[in-house]
This record gives C-alpha cells, structure tokens and sequence, in this order.
C-alpha cells in the first residue's frame, strides 16, 4: 500500500471514530478553510490583525447553533452576511448563500448518520494542507555559501564606485 492510501485509511479510521459533534465542527472548519473569501480575509488581514479572531469567533458561533435539532438556512445566511462584513469584505459573487447551504447540508446529514458528505469535505481539507506544506529546506553546505559570500563582497568591493551613484538615485 502507499504512503498516500495509507494515510487516507488512517484519516477514515479517525473520522469514524468521531462523534457527530466532532465531525460536524471539523466539517464546519473545513468549509471555512476552502473558503477563499476568508482565506484571502485572512491572509491579508483585511479585519485588521484579528481576522483569525473573527473566523475563529464566528466558528464557535456556527458550532454552538449546530446543536440545535434544526439549522435554519435563512438564519445562518444572515449570520454569514454579518460575518462577511466583519471581515471588512464585500462578496459579490455567490458564495454566502452556498456555504450556508453546504453547512445546513452537512448538519443535516451528519444529524441522520450520514457521513459521506462530512468525509468529502475533511479529506479535500486534507488534501490542500498536504499540498501547501513547505518543502523541506535542502541542506546547504557551509563551506560552499561561505565562499559564494565572499565572492559577493569582492565583487562589492570592486564595484563600490558605481553603487555610490545608484545609492544617489533614490532607488536602492
């Protein structure tokens, strides 16, 4: 078996072992870690140096309304537009109404035992946290980015006259 499809059984073994609590909060999480509006928000910290804050706040709004027998989709889009807004965006395409549709879905399913959806959603998740780990760093020798410095400054040195004249430009 590969690493690849071991993983992936470990990963399903995990998730059967959830309870449905536990599986709709990593479900939920997931919609909002694959939600480029809040990523993007996120990233450039469009809220301000909170942004994680208010994802993480609103979260754990969304998560306690998950234990209610039903969630309302209406009530949770007008909870999402609120949310949109307190991360300073517009969204103009439409994205609100979806992830409201997706998470009253995924509570519904997961509510009747149903585990599919839930699944799908975690795994790709997953899948995008795989891909955007950073590499391993490759060792580098010492000796040889030692001497490559050395070049650099000698070439520094030799050509100190005509960095003055760039240093006057305003440019570097």
């Amino acid at each position: 078996m590969s690493a690849a499809v071991e993983s992936d059984v470990a990963n399903t073994v995990d998730l059967d072992s959830m309870d449905n609590e536990a599986l709709r909060q990593r479900a939920f999480e997931g919609v909002f870690q694959e939600w480029t509006l809040v990523q993007l928000a996120v990233t450039h910290s469009w809220a301000g140096r909170q942004s994680a804050e208010v994802v993480d706040a609103f979260l754990d709004d969304i998560q306690e309304a998950g234990q209610e027998q039903v969630l309302d989709r209406d009530q949770l889009e007008e909870k999402l537009w609120e949310f949109v807004d307190a991360l300073c965006v517009i969204a103009e395409d439409d994205s609100v109404p979806q992830v409201a549709e997706i998470l009253c879905r995924l509570h519904k399913e997961i509510r009747a035992g149903e585990r599919d959806l839930a699944y799908k959603v975690i795994r790709r998740t997953k899948v995008r946290e795989r891909m955007t780990e950073p590499a391993p760093a490759a060792n580098v020798d010492e000796e040889s980015s030692s001497s490559s410095e050395d070049d650099a400054d000698d070439d520094d040195d030799a050509g100190s006259d005509n960095n003055d004249d760039a240093e006057d430009d305003g440019w570097t």
